[in-house]
């Protein structure tokens, strides 16, 4: 499962929009402490959002844990164009069929 995650940080980054939607169910739903979303297509475009306006170089993976059969708690650390420090956050990821179908997200700066 962690090379799932994985998969998923390096596509962001690498912009491979053919692998985001290999690795996210059809109906993956990412929330964090301001908005919910629902469906692949919208994730995507939100993902591609934030990619841009931070101009994400690198996500890079601290820790991961698995909590049950189909969830792990990552841990990981962004390096954009803007921050001279790394951004720092933690996910709770389930997968299921090796596709992600849920993403809660929090960033710590």
């Amino acid at each position: 499962m962690k090379s799932i995650v994985s998969q998923f940080f390096f596509h962001i980054v690498s912009r491979n929009q053919a692998q985001l939607n290999r690795l996210l169910d059809e109906n993956c739903i990412y929330t964090n402490l301001s908005k919910s979303i629902l469906g692949r297509q919208k994730v995507i475009n939100y993902i591609n959002n934030l990619r841009n306006t931070y101009n994400i170089n690198r996500i890079s993976i601290l820790n991961c844990v698995k909590d049950s059969k189909d969830t792990l708690l990552v841990s990981y650390h962004v390096i954009t164009g803007k921050e001279t420090m790394p951004v720092y956050g933690s996910a709770v990821i389930q997968i299921n069929e090796k596709k992600i179908g849920y993403i809660k997200n929090y960033i710590v700066k």
